[in-house]
Formats: structure tokens, sequence, C-alpha cells
């Protein structure tokens, strides 16, 4: 059998090769998407050669109907030009003239015997030069018409040199209510003067029934336009409602215009993708235009692309049937394979959840050992600080007390660093003047990062108040400070400095993620060291990530520094590059309240309260603390009782009579100081109720007004029993 180091090394890379089965399908998976890429490919290239021939097949078309149309618009520029030859010999050059001479019956009948063999002309008139007509082919008399709206008119009047005809716009012959065009023709005098016009009439019915007659595929539509969009005849029709297929796009009527035949793919005024190819007929403003749907020009295709595609479907499901029967062949030997990694994904799987669980039993362990003992200092420390207080002679302090004081505040901070570490601390934020906290810590800051490091403090000037634990800061400070010194170990330069951030400013921007909108104070951190690449600043605040020589570091500084500006609303941000130092920017939020004297300071505060005589409830289970607390009562002037555990006190509440105030350790066997007040406000809901408390879970005292953090000293107490006393309901 397999011992275990060998089942590891066959769970390794081994057991995640390619099997078999795996190969026998990607390569069916790959035969089959090439069959299919090139059946796609294929049918790509035979539709397109389809749309190629369409494309010459209409080209060719469109040539043929161009010249087509120049030779029926020639057989009109004939006539016109024999009928300008004879004004021209009969030496008509006036407007007088042209009128007296043109306007007889003769003449009328000279223009009748001209139309004859040229079956596109259907009428022959002229017209003087204020827009009358004066003959016309068709009867005679001439009935009163005026032709001075028209375009050929007010084109060829303006103008002394003109193409050899004006084709004119569609119209609707006055006199037949034919649609019509015309061509035609200036008569100028040997000065330009303008002396009339000669029109063809051409009615559009001509040039309908000769595309309808030509056009030999349904799928095909002929259109003659002018040059400037305008469409003057479509067979078949299009439809009255679609009024685009009645003008050229505009984007063509450059080429057009410039003469260039044209070929393009549009679905333009024909509801779906047609091919057009578009020709001028030498000499006239016109153009022919031939299109044919895509879908017509791809019918032989599709039946081609069906042969072709039923092919290539075929052959890859044929592949897809051989590649399956393969890979069955692969079967037993795959679950045979995958038993036995199932059998090692569960060893191993066992052995991970294993580690992981002892991991977790260790860092439990240590974090319950740690927050014991904190606790366990904190009652010690409570109970030193309070009798250093009591100890204190009037005239101040002796060298000795001073010494022992300064210790048990060093082991206060101390136990405050343990409860952060397991996480059993209770912040207690506040109105916070920072710029004084970072001047009162100038001196331990310099004897922290050594004389080889120039300390510098910059603080701004109206700095705001900032929402903050002062402990927590304190402690923030420190560790990046130290942070600084260890990345300088041939010294350089500390600046700690701070500004306010207002709301919105750019500082923000580039600020910490999800920062809520509002105003901050700023603590910066900036050192000369060697820096950090991104990597390391990507992965700064993991809790125990460290760069540091083993034992130089435990890699909680950083993510304290974190958790504790998170959990007070603000974030932290690093900046920092090899070569280039570090700054660590802490953003705290501004504190719209008015920062508060210390307990701390009001050394004396005890002896002006008026306590005296009120009855206070003592519940702790550390009879050293119980001592201690009673005897700072005492000196107040309290009655009291001292309990030792909560079901006690519970007891002691529901038989009467009530005290003034209670105060209460939280952390306490069997039931804890939260649950006990609970219990207890059901019989004296409006007790004052101070805990006590060196580490705690937050939630439970969620609400609470009075949190008496251990240790604490006997002027703090006597500040909050008064507040306590001072908040409760007077009695009726």
């Amino acid at each position: 059998m397999l011992d275990a180091a060998e089942a590891v090394t066959t769970s390794g890379p081994e057991r995640r090769r390619v099997r078999p089965a795996h190969w026998a399908m990607l390569g069916g998976a790959i035969l089959t998407m090439v069959i299919l890429a090139l059946t796609s490919f294929i049918l790509l290239q035979v539709r397109e050669r389809s749309l190629e021939t369409a494309r010459d097949e209409i080209r060719r078309f469109d040539f043929l109907l161009a010249e087509q149309t120049a030779r029926a618009l020639q057989g009109v520029d004939l006539v016109l030009d024999n009928i300008a030859t004879e004004l021209q010999a009969e030496g008509i050059d006036t407007p007088e003239a042209f009128v007296r001479e043109k306007s007889t019956y003769a003449a009328h009948l000279a223009l009748a015997g001209k139309i004859a063999g040229v079956p596109q002309l259907d009428a022959l008139s002229l017209v003087s030069d204020d827009g009358r007509v004066i003959n016309f082919s068709r009867y005679y008399p001439v009935p009163s018409i005026s032709v001075v709206d028209r375009d050929y008119f007010q084109a060829l009047r303006q103008v002394q040199s003109t193409p050899r005809s004006f084709v004119s716009m569609r119209v609707s012959n006055r006199g037949t209510g034919t649609e019509t065009i015309y061509l035609a023709r200036r008569i100028s005098g040997p000065d330009g003067r303008f002396v009339g016009l000669l029109l063809g009439a051409i009615q559009l019915e001509y040039f309908s029934s000769l595309y309808e007659s030509i056009r030999s595929n349904n799928a095909l539509a002929i259109s003659l336009w002018r040059d400037d969009g305008q469409m003057l005849v479509r067979s078949p029709p299009p439809p009255p409602e679609n009024t685009e297929a009645t003008r050229i796009p505009p984007a063509l009527l450059g080429s057009i215009r410039r003469g260039i035949p044209t070929l393009f793919t549009t679905p333009h005024g024909y509801g779906e993708p047609r091919m057009v190819a578009t020709m001028i007929p030498i000499g006239y403003p016109v153009v022919v235009s031939v299109t044919l749907a895509e879908s017509a020009a791809l019918v032989g295709w599709r039946q081609d692309a069906f042969t072709i595609g039923t092919a290539g479907i075929g052959s890859a499901i044929l592949i897809c049937v051989l590649t399956w029967l393969l890979v069955r062949q692969f079967g037993a030997y795959e679950a045979m394979r995958a038993a036995m990694i199932a059998r090692e994904d569960a060893v191993l799987g066992r052995e991970a959840a294993e580690a992981q669980l002892r991991q977790s039993q260790k860092m439990e362990a240590v974090g319950q050992l740690t927050a014991g003992l904190a606790h366990d200092f904190n009652n010690l420390l409570t109970s030193i600080i309070v009798n250093l207080d009591a100890l204190r002679p009037t005239g101040g302090e002796s060298r000795t007390l001073q010494m022992v004081r300064q210790a048990s505040e060093r082991a206060a901070n101390l136990t405050r660093q343990l409860l952060a570490f397991s996480r059993q601390q209770i912040l207690q934020p506040q109105a916070l003047a920072l710029d004084e906290v970072l001047r009162s810590m100038r001196d331990l800051l310099a004897s922290s990062v050594g004389s080889r490091i120039t300390l510098e403090l910059r603080l701004a000037e109206d700095l705001w108040p900032a929402y903050a634990d002062p402990v927590q800061v304190e402690n923030m400070v420190l560790n990046l400070s130290i942070n600084a010194r260890d990345a300088m170990p041939d010294g350089g330069r500390l600046l700690i400095e701070t500004f306010n951030v207002p709301a919105g400013s750019p500082a923000l921007v580039s600020g910490p993620a999800d920062l809520a909108d509002g105003d901050y104070v700023c603590l910066a951190v900036r050192d000369t060291g060697q820096g950090m690449p991104a990597e390391v600043v990507a992965r700064a605040f993991d809790p125990f990530f460290t760069t540091k020589p083993q034992g130089k570091g435990t890699g909680l500084g950083l993510s304290q520094v974190y958790g504790v500006a998170r959990q007070s609303g603000g974030g932290v941000v690093i900046d920092s590059a090899p070569g280039a130092g570090t700054s660590v920017l802490v953003f705290l939020p501004r504190s719209k309240a008015i920062i508060p004297v210390t307990n701390d300071s009001a050394n004396g505060a005890g002896a002006a309260i008026d306590t005296a005589g009120r009855f206070i409830l003592v519940v702790d289970d550390d009879a050293l603390v119980g001592e201690t607390v009673t005897g700072v009562l005492e000196t107040l002037g309290c009655r009291y009782q001292l309990l030792s555990d909560a079901a006690s006190a519970i007891r002691r509440i529901a038989s009467g009579p009530a005290p003034d105030a209670m105060l209460i350790d939280f952390a306490m066997p069997g039931m804890n100081g939260a649950d006990a007040a609970s219990e207890i406000r059901k019989y004296l809901p409006d007790l004052p109720i101070i805990f006590m408390t060196g580490f705690a879970d937050p939630a439970p005292l969620d609400g609470e007004r009075f949190i008496l953090t251990k240790p604490f000293r006997a002027p703090q107490l006597a500040r909050m029993l008064s507040d306590a006393l001072a908040f409760a309901p007077a009695a009726e």
C-alpha cells in the first residue's frame, strides 16, 4: 500500500495530467470545429461569388440601359438641333421676330411634321421670352399657357451659355395631364439676348414601357433619375407610401454628379438590402440605375448552401459519434482512476481540515488566554491604581509613587494591546484634540525612535476635534512611529503632521475607499526610509503579515491601526515606493462635540461630589476589586453593599430596598453584567447602572450610558457615579 508521502506525491501534478479521454474529447472537439469552420468558410466564399456575379450582371445591364436611354434623348436632341438651325437660317434673332414668325399656322404644321418617326417625342413647343407658349405641335391655335414657373424657363433665361440640353423636373403636362419631362433648348440672339425656348416633351410612359419590356427578372428594378436626386421613372413603380424610394441617397449624389459609375448595397427605400448600379448617359444630366435584392441574387446560393451545409454538419455529427465511442472506451479506466483520486482527495481534505481546525483552536486558545490574562491584570491594576490615588499625600507624590504610577499605567496600556489582539476591547470614541495628544507623546516618541532619527511635529492651527478613542490613537501613533524607525536603520527623518480635510476635498478622492461623506481630520506619519513595493503595500493591512525578520514583528501593528480607524468611522491609506519612503495617512471623522475635560485631570473630583448618604450596590466576583471600589465609596461618604455574583444582586433588588445606583462587573461566572442588568431593570427600570469592564463583546453593552473601563482611577469612579446619580430621575 502507499504510505502518506507516496499518496501526496501521487496526488500532485501527476494526478492532474490530461487523461486519454480528455485528449479524445479535445481532438474530437477541435476536428468538429475545423469541419464546421471550413464549411462556414466555403459557404461564405460561395455566397460572395454569387453576389459578385450578380453585381457584374447588373453593372453590364445598367450600361446597356444607359446607352438605350442616351439614344432616346439624342433622338429628341436631333429634332431640336434641326429647328434651331432653321431659326438661324431664317435670321430670327429677336424676341419680336420669334413671336411674329413662329406663332403662325404654318409653323404649327412644321412642328407637327418633325415629330413623325421619333416615337419618344410626344410634342414640340415654342416659348417666347416672357414665358408664353406661342406654338404647339399637337393643336392650333395654342391656348393661353405660361411656363414662367417651370424650372427649365427659370434656368435657361438667366444664363447665356448652357449645356446641349436641359432636362426638366418631372411635371404634369398642362395640356394633356400626363407625366412628362422636357428637353429644353435656349434660343439666343447674336448678342446673347434671350429670344425664347424650344421644348421637346417626352412622356415618361415611354421609358416605363421601355424598361418594363427589357426587365427580364422580376427581382430587378430600373430607375431613371435627375442628377439632383429626383426620381423620374421606376419600373416597377415604388409603393405610394414609400417616399424614400423616390430620391437617391444624398451620400451618392457627389459621385453621381462627377460622372463616376457606382455600385453599392443599401436598404434605402426598398425595405431590404439591394445591390444598386448607377450610370450617367454621356452628355445628359440624368442617372440610370438598376437594383437587385440580395435575396434574389442568393437564390442559387441557398440551394448550394443546403448541400454544403448538410455535408459539413453530417461530417461533424459523425466525428462526434466516433469521439463518444472512443471516450466510452476510456470510461472504465477513468472511473477507476476517479475512485482513486476521490479517495486521495478525501484523505487530503481531512488532513487540511484537521490542520485548519488545529490552527483555529490554537488561535482561539491564544485569544482566550490573552483575554483572560488581560482581564485578571485589569482587576489587579484597578486595585493598584485606585489605591495609589488613596496613598497620594497632600503635598504631592514622592518619586517612588510616581514611578509606581507610571509602571501601572504602562501595564494598563499593555493590557489594552492584549485585548486589541484578542478583539475583546470596547472602544470609547470621544471628541479628541489630536494635536494635544501628539504634543503629550513627543518625549515618548523621541525615546522610541532613537537619537539617529529626527522627529518633527507639524500640527495644523485650528485643527478640528477628531472622533476617536484617545488610548487607541496613542497606540496607533506609537505603532506607526516604531514601524518608521525600523524602516530607517541608518537614521532619517520622521514627520508627524495633522491637517483638516473638508468634505469634497481632493485628498478624500485619492484617500481610503468607502469613506462616508463629511469632514475628516488627517494624521499623517511620514518617514524617509526604505519604502515598500506595490505588492507589499497591497498586503500591509493583512493580519500577521510582516516583512521584518523573524522575532522582530508580529504583523499586528498596521492591522490594528486599520481596524481602529475603520471602527471609528475613518480609514487608512499608504503611499510608498522603494527608496522613496513611506507615508501613512489616517483619516478620522470630525467631531461636532466640544472636547471634554478628562477624568484624569480632576484629581480632587471626589471631594466636591455630593454623594454622601447615597446607597450603592456593588457587584464584582473579584474580592480585591470589590474591596477597592467600596473603599472609594467609603471616602465619598456613600453607603454600600458588596455582592459577588449576579444572582445575589437580582435577589437583593427583588427584595428591596432599592439602591440609588449600582456598580456591576461585566465579566462574571454564570450570568454576565449585561444579562443581570436586563433582569434588574424589570424591577427598577430607572436604576442608574455603571458597568465595570476590562473586556467585553461590545454588542451587549450597546446603548448603555455608563461604562467604566478597567483599570480606572478613583476620580474617574467618583465622576461617573456623580453623573449616573445626576442622570437618574428624581424621586417622587
